[in-house]
């Protein structure tokens, strides 16, 4: 009598716990409905999408900007490179989504960096290696996201503002999203009330029903979650029913080398070479401010400052010379150059200091297109003073769903544009011609 009323126990609970599954995702995205929907459309300004799908949203727009480390993806891994730089960069973003229908506030990534272009050219031009290899820490916080809207008028009630037509085709999502749940339910509900004793033998039948049934809940409100969101970034993307959306995020960072960069520095022609070090240690406060219009394009705007540990090489202070003119210049220093095969030499004074730096830069991605322009200016200041300038040509490579998959950025760069650093030297012959490459990969920290 016991079993029997154990057993009875047992399928009302698991009955009561399976139909609160079922109805506990309906009813968390009728919620979510309800309350973007009181949101009043007559201010013009308000939440049209959920939290999560507005986190979709700007993974696609913000995502096909990657040019390098501070830049932001919302993607759980990205890689960066900068010929101009001749880092490599990978970056792994820490957060965990909670499940529940809140926005990216704040989050972690860690990764590594190298210097890999100084080590292909020292291998072919039999130059000095710079073994720049270190962790890279960062960390984030967003700010509110604004959605603007043409506001309603109650005077022309014929007039349907981009709210209300949000509205109506997030009910749409939430009608199919009702119909397909209810749909693989049933199907699930079926195909587990056939299985009896004979399909699995020796074990408690009851107890794996129960365990089949709260896997596959999970995985299902996990997998209609998501679905509910990407329906809802979707929609928003190819209706463009908003004017503008408007967020910022600010970041704090560093780079932290675990080799030292060694340099071979004679002082003069006539003085013997020494071997150098410097740890090229960064920390970096960046604010950026971002505008997605439904007529223009998006526009990113970044302010950085940064200091990092800088040194002669690095700072253009010494002399490369060929060795052909070392010798004539009355270099003699033969054991350095004997067990060495080299076509260049560094000499000068060297020394090691601390470079503060302010930049900003801006971006520009019309509407519908996959070019796009930037700007970028960057002070230095103390030893090293130099004033830097970039102006690239971003092009977004995209994938089948319309995502960011890769960011191309043909850079034109000027270097010490004031004169301070080579004053001698024409500003043409301090131009430089480089490229970056963004690519985000793996699932969206929505």
């Amino acid at each position: 009598m016991r079993k029997i009323y154990f057993i009875l126990v047992l399928n009302l609970l698991t009955a009561k716990a399976k139909a609160q599954s079922a109805e506990s995702i309906l009813d968390e995205f009728k919620s979510i409905n309800k309350g973007l929907v009181n949101i009043p459309c007559s201010t013009g300004k308000g939440n049209i999408i959920a939290n999560r799908a507005m986190n979709i949203f700007l993974s696609n727009k913000v995502g096909t900007y990657l040019s390098g480390d501070e830049d932001l993806s919302l993607y759980k891994n990205s890689i960066t490179f900068n010929t101009t730089k001749g880092a490599f960069a990978i970056s792994h973003n820490m957060r965990q989504a909670k499940g529940t229908d809140e926005p990216v506030k704040s989050f972690l990534l860690i990764g590594a960096r190298a210097n890999i272009l100084n080590s292909l050219a020292s291998s072919f031009n039999d130059r000095h290696f710079i073994n720049d290899f270190g962790m890279l820490v960062k960390k984030v916080w967003m700010g509110k996201t604004h959605t603007y809207f043409k506001p309603c008028n109650t005077a022309d009630r014929t007039f349907v503002s981009n709210k209300q037509l949000m509205d109506a085709e997030r009910y749409l999502i939430l009608s199919f999203m009702e119909t397909e749940i209810k749909k693989q339910q049933l199907q699930f509900e079926n195909g587990l009330s056939k299985m009896d004793s004979a399909d699995a033998p020796d074990q408690n039948l009851d107890a794996a029903k129960s365990i089949q049934q709260k896997n596959y809940y999970t995985n299902l409100k996990e997998t209609a979650n998501r679905k509910f969101a990407e329906l809802q970034s979707e929609t928003l993307i190819a209706t463009n029913n908003y004017t503008l959306v408007a967020t910022h995020w600010t970041s704090i960072g560093g780079y932290v080398p675990l080799l030292r960069e060694g340099f071979y520095v004679a002082p003069s022609f006539t003085g013997n070479f020494q071997k150098e070090h410097l740890y090229p240690f960064e920390l970096f406060i960046t604010h950026t401010r971002f505008w997605e219009s439904s007529k223009s394009g998006r526009f990113f705007l970044k302010l950085n400052t940064k200091i990092f540990g800088n040194n002669s090489y690095h700072s253009e202070a010494l002399k490369k010379v060929s060795i052909v003119d070392y010798k004539a210049g009355g270099g003699n220093d033969t054991n350095y150059l004997s067990s060495r095969n080299l076509n260049e030499v560094l000499i000068g004074r060297y020394n090691t200091f601390f470079t503060p730096m302010i930049s900003g830069s801006l971006v520009f991605i019309p509407k519908g297109s996959h070019v796009g322009i930037s700007f970028l200016v960057e002070q230095h200041f103390g030893k090293y003073r130099a004033l830097n300038g970039t102006i690239g040509l971003p092009v977004v490579l995209i994938d089948k769903r319309g995502d960011p998959a890769l960011t191309f950025e043909f850079q034109v760069n000027f270097f010490d544009i004031s004169n301070t650093v080579q004053p001698a030297i024409k500003l043409q012959d301090k131009t430089s011609i480089g490229f970056s490459i963004g690519v985000p990969f793996s699932k969206i920290v929505y």
